[in-house]
């Protein structure tokens, strides 16, 4: 009887079931969440049901106070949107999850993305940047407040030269260059006559980088891939790229960027319409050629076909 009577109550002492091993690992499951979208819900229900301070519930979940702070807000707004996985496509990345563990622990420690970046390359669980940081935003961290140079690890980079006009050697040289396709584009945009379009859409000059050496370096960047101005650094000295630019170097990032704010629709649709006319001129819009700058778009649906036609 007294038997039966303990686990039909659960071993209860004050109204509380007394908790056994077993139950104490069970109850990780809501105390200690792995899975992102439970760990969010559990924070939730601990500011709002248990009364916790947004500190409070970040410390017991593992978030930095913003970061529950910023999903009240979402949760307020929209609470049906928030545990929702709206990517479709594969659900788990391997290289990430491989490299989970060993990124959180190198981000606890205080490496930034790229160290941690560079650390695991060098290990069995290889993992870019993006990546990382996809793995610590889904882990509840945040960008790291800027540090003094002295205090960031990984390797060093050299500044660019300063940037000047092209002093043309006397004699032929070669160099080793990653880009030196790039100068094939010289041809045909000596046959649209880019230098008179530049000039006729007015765009603006510096103390020592003329008008027509910006545009050849922002389009130069545009063509190799780069996404941003400010991944120049890496690339300045090569001299395809800088030949191609009539310069000795491209012009560091900063430069790139004023110069794009000093830009105007203005100055684009300008450009456009003469290089559109020089194109109708030469025969380069009469469709013997056909552009390959293929742009990937995202579809958000759940159609069978379609998921399969994304893969």
């Amino acid at each position: 009887m007294s038997s039966a009577k303990d686990t039909s109550e659960g071993g209860c002492w004050g109204g509380r079931r007394r908790p056994s091993q077993a139950r104490r690992a069970k109850a990780a499951f809501f105390t200690a969440p792995t899975d992102p979208a439970q760990r969010r819900y559990e924070a939730l229900r601990a500011y709002f049901v248990e009364g916790l301070t947004a500190r409070a519930a970040a410390a017991r979940f593992g978030y930095a106070p913003s970061t529950v702070v910023a999903l009240v807000r979402d949760f307020r707004a929209d609470a049906s949107e928030l545990f929702l996985t709206r990517r479709p496509g594969p659900r788990s990345a391997p290289s990430k999850e491989a490299a989970r563990a060993e990124a959180v622990r190198l981000r606890l420690a205080g490496h930034s993305v790229t160290e941690i970046a560079e650390l695991l390359a060098a290990g069995p669980t290889p993992l870019n940047r993006t990546g990382v940081w996809e793995v610590l935003r889904e882990q509840g961290f945040e960008r790291l407040p800027p540090r003094p140079a002295g205090a960031r690890g990984g390797p060093r980079r050299d500044h660019p030269p300063r940037t000047r006009l092209i002093r043309w050697p006397a004699v032929p040289l070669r160099l080793e260059s990653g880009y030196a396709g790039l100068l094939l584009l010289v041809p045909g945009l000596v046959e649209l006559d880019l230098p008179a379009a530049v000039e006729g859409a007015g765009f603006p000059s510096t103390g020592e980088i003329p008008a027509l050496s910006s545009v050849l370096s922002l389009l130069a960047l545009k063509a190799i891939g780069r996404r941003r101005v400010s991944h120049v650094d890496d690339v300045a000295t090569d001299p395809a790229l800088a030949t191609f630019a009539g310069l000795e170097s491209l012009p560091k990032s900063s430069s790139l960027g004023s110069y794009s704010y000093r830009l105007s629709r203005r100055h684009d649709r300008s450009l456009l319409a003469a290089l559109g006319r020089s194109m109708a001129g030469t025969g380069q819009a009469l469709g013997r050629d056909f552009d390959l700058d293929f742009h990937a778009i995202m579809h958000y649906r759940s159609s069978a076909a379609e998921v399969r036609a994304w893969r």
